[in-house]
């Protein structure tokens, strides 16, 4: 841990440091995309991101060999994954408020008319519903989320906007009525850096 802090003080790692990273990883059997839960919030955890963020840089796609409850398309590679994600996912409700205008007259028993009109609108409410907290896993293409209720998928290239947070990120999807989606539990700033150089995957 103390060695990650120290390659990371001036934020980029060196070919030497690199392949001392890879001596450590060797020698302990470490496998930096799956480190034990302590470490995952740790500089270690920034060195295994910054090693698969620099094979990216190089057009190298990492291969990694994570076993997930996920089906995977062709050519694709978990990068990631973050363990205790929570999602939430935008819900909208809809109300019909309105006013009327005029009188009653009563004609007979059980029958009245009612002079005027009513006029009203359609008002909607947004809020973001949880839904179960699971993994998440980076790939190559996509970010999946998985949980024993909710599985979802958003692909890298439908992505429109994203607002990263510092315990996690907004995404919104491109396709018609798609709703906000918030994932919260994890550091963005690997994720941040893959969609930054995803083009050259």
């Amino acid at each position: 841990n103390k060695a990650a802090t120290n390659f990371l003080k001036n934020g980029a790692i060196s070919n030497d440091e690199q392949r001392k990273i890879d001596d450590y990883v060797n020698n302990l059997s470490l496998s930096l995309n799956t480190i034990p839960a302590k470490y995952q919030d740790s500089d270690i955890s920034k060195l295994g991101q910054v090693t698969i963020l620099r094979n990216i840089q190089n057009g190298i796609v990492p291969r990694t060999m994570i076993n997930a409850p996920i089906l995977l398309g062709k050519n694709e590679t978990i990068l990631w994954t973050y363990n205790g994600v929570s999602l939430y996912q935008e819900k909208i409700t809809k109300e019909w408020v309105g006013r009327t205008s005029g009188y009653s007259i009563r004609i007979l028993k059980g029958l009245t008319y009612r002079t005027g009109q009513m006029k009203g609108r359609p008002i909607e409410h947004s809020s973001m519903e949880f839904n179960g907290t699971g993994t998440l896993y980076i790939t190559n293409k996509n970010m999946i989320f998985h949980s024993p209720q909710k599985g979802v998928k958003v692909p890298f290239n439908k992505i429109i906007g994203i607002a990263p947070y510092s315990d996690g990120i907004e995404v919104h999807k491109d396709g018609a009525n798609q709703k906000r989606m918030a994932m919260q539990g994890f550091d963005p700033w690997f994720l941040m850096n893959v969609l930054a150089q995803i083009n050259n995957i």
